[in-house]
């Protein structure tokens, strides 16, 4: 036969697990049912002292049962506004990225041009679609960063799976906008070249070089975007052990991993500034 004070204890034990009464992370809501269910059968055939502590008790267990109710669905709740709030960013996000992408300029019909016979014609002529070209991409990029602009702005108020499918769509727009700028540069040389092969023969091994640094770097880009895509997703999955965790010990552990993450994160953004400037500043100089 359970012992009364087996019932307090575990009346104690599970007040100490509602939330408000002891403040710490994330309720172990399943737990806490499973100590109410463990409770409820302590009762069963218990003798108090007295019928009055008896009464108490059980009132006392029902308070905290009810308080429980009452826990969860407000967390129920915040959690489903959360999830709405992750989606509406995440397909603000989404939008931001579609308006991002390239439209046609109507380059390629100056191209064809020139490919079918346009060494005749002035060199302005055909520039004018050149700088309409990169400055819809320049827009393009501009719109780009909005919409990564969102993403590190509310990373925190969204789910991983959100975060992901937003991640993906701005790599994939990003990935267009730099296949037509590949596209244009190469474009812009040819035609280039076609009206001033001679006098720009040395230009052109400077512009080589510069458009090798450039490649170095936007090769560099690339590979720190990896590592930094890796380190977002590693980040994330430590804010859900944080979240999960059960003993101040092992947050207070996954909170130091998370302030090294978030330092190499930021140092590996200000390398990415840099090579933006770098990038920037070697596509100014062949302007």
């Amino acid at each position: 036969m359970t012992d009364y004070r087996d019932v307090l204890r575990n009346i104690s034990k599970l007040e100490s697990m509602v939330p408000g009464i002891i403040d710490f992370g994330k309720p172990n809501w399943k737990a806490t049912w499973n100590q109410i269910r463990i409770t409820g059968k302590s009762f069963k055939g218990v003798r108090f002292p007295k019928k009055e502590e008896h009464e108490a008790a059980w009132e006392k267990f029902q308070d905290i049962v009810s308080s429980v109710k009452s826990h969860q669905e407000a967390d129920q709740k915040r959690w489903q506004v959360k999830k709405e709030e992750s989606e509406r960013i995440r397909n603000s996000i989404i939008s931001q990225a579609q308006a991002a992408e390239p439209y046609d300029s109507g380059l390629a019909d100056v191209i064809l041009t020139i490919a079918t016979g346009g060494a005749n014609l002035l060199l302005n002529a055909i520039m004018g679609p050149f700088d309409e070209e990169k400055q819809m991409l320049k827009n393009c990029g501009n719109q780009l960063q909005k919409g990564w602009d969102i993403l590190n702005q509310n990373k925190n108020k969204m789910f991983g799976k959100d975060k992901q499918i937003a991640f993906e769509k701005l790599n994939y727009t990003k990935e267009m906008i730099d296949r037509r700028w590949t596209s244009y540069k190469n474009q812009r040389q040819t035609a280039w070249e076609k009206f001033q092969s001679e006098r720009e023969a040395k230009r052109r091994a400077w512009e080589n070089r510069v458009e090798s640094n450039t490649r170095s770097l936007e090769e560099r880009r690339e590979k720190l975007n990896r590592v930094l895509s890796h380190k977002e997703n590693h980040l994330n999955e430590l804010y859900d052990k944080l979240n999960d965790a059960r003993s101040d010990e092992f947050r207070s552990r996954v909170s130091g991993w998370i302030s090294e993450e978030e330092s190499s994160i930021r140092d590996i953004k200000e390398k990415l500034d840099n090579i933006e400037d770098w990038i920037y500043e070697n596509k100014q100089k062949l302007q």
